[in-house]
């Protein structure tokens, strides 16, 4: 069955990288959608297992890209990611107008910084092992304001909550399509299933 994930999961976490596969005609794009696919096959035959894929940081970002212009995420309007060892740095812009907050999450003062149009920067750590993956923020900025992080996880948590299906990114998440593995090093991911 193709588990269905969303581009704020991808950003936030490995979901949105696990979208279904986009259909682009920029070849990037379709590299990775072609991934995917290899990757869905394998899952529901079981044939293909054990094998080894590398997505570089601008075949991703170029996916994303496509994922974004055919299937709009609630708030979100565009992404970058830049792969490091261990972890990955974003640059989403959102609407923030869009994304309904938890209630005590923004407030007063807070609501105002937290409403419009802004570059949402995620710096974590994105590691995969034995089917499981985790996202673990260092660092989220709101345009040139550092977020504490109980305020950063409650704005992740509400966008990831928006998608569909909705999911929460301050959780550990089972990789799709039976993916086993996933390393994430300078300019590309690994994954192995």
């Amino acid at each position: 069955m193709l588990r269905r994930t969303h581009i704020t999961a991808v950003v936030l976490l490995l979901p949105v990288i696990l979208a279904a596969p986009a259909q682009d005609p920029d070849p990037k794009a379709e590299k990775v959608a072609d991934i995917f696919h290899q990757l869905q096959v394998a899952d529901e035959t079981g044939e293909g297992k054990g094998r080894r894929y590398e997505i570089s940081q601008d075949e991703l970002n170029a996916y994303l890209a496509a994922m974004i212009r055919q299937k709009p995420q609630q708030g979100v309007e565009g992404i970058e990611l830049e792969l490091q060892q261990e972890g990955l740095r974003s640059r989403i812009k959102v609407n923030l107008d869009e994304i309904p907050l938890e209630n005590g999450a923004a407030s007063g003062l807070f609501r105002i910084l937290l409403s419009g149009r802004k570059t949402l920067h995620v710096d974590g750590t994105l590691k995969g092992s034995n089917g499981t993956g985790s996202f673990q923020v260092r660092e989220v900025w709101l345009g040139s304001i550092p977020l504490p992080s109980s305020l950063a996880n409650s704005l992740l948590k509400s966008m990831g909550e928006k998608q569909d299906p909705p999911f929460d990114p301050t959780e550990s998440f089972q990789l799709a399509y039976g993916i086993q593995s996933l390393e994430i090093l300078p300019g590309k991911a690994v994954l192995t299933n």
